[in-house]
């Protein structure tokens, strides 16, 4: 009983990722980082497509602290397609603090592609977090 009742909200919090109003999205995120659920994961790693740049943010940053081989990857393919900055340097950001050496090379090809001092600025941060990990 206890399982499906998980089962049910799990699904319930994957399904508020699509709700109108994006303070319940970004809940929902935080939420799926409680749920210790490969569909939860999954979840988090479709919302980096979702159509609010926070949300996509949110997900970034609780990617960034589970452990899933699948994010790297995920991650570095939305360093490269989406279209927002802010999420880009929030991806750039949490390469850094998962500090898989992996994504070197996407680092050191943005940070001589995007000329803004911003990014630059996170790049070297990221880029230094990985050197040391």
């Amino acid at each position: 009983m206890q399982e499906k009742e998980e089962k049910t909200s799990l699904e319930h919090t994957i399904a508020l990722l699509n709700d109108e109003n994006e303070a319940v999205r970004l809940q929902a995120i935080l939420s799926l980082r409680q749920i210790d659920d490969p569909a939860a994961t999954d979840a988090l790693l479709v919302a980096l497509h979702n159509t609010m740049p926070a949300v996509r943010r949110a997900a970034i940053v609780v990617l960034g602290k589970i452990d899933d081989e699948r994010r790297l990857d995920t991650l570095l393919q939305a360093l490269h397609t989406d279209p927002d900055e802010r999420v880009r340097r929030s991806i750039i950001l949490t390469l850094g603090e998962i500090g898989d050496i992996r994504a070197l090379p996407a680092l050191l090809q943005i940070q001589q592609s995007v000329a803004t001092d911003k990014v630059q600025q996170d790049v070297a941060y990221a880029v230094r977090r990985l050197r040391h990990s």
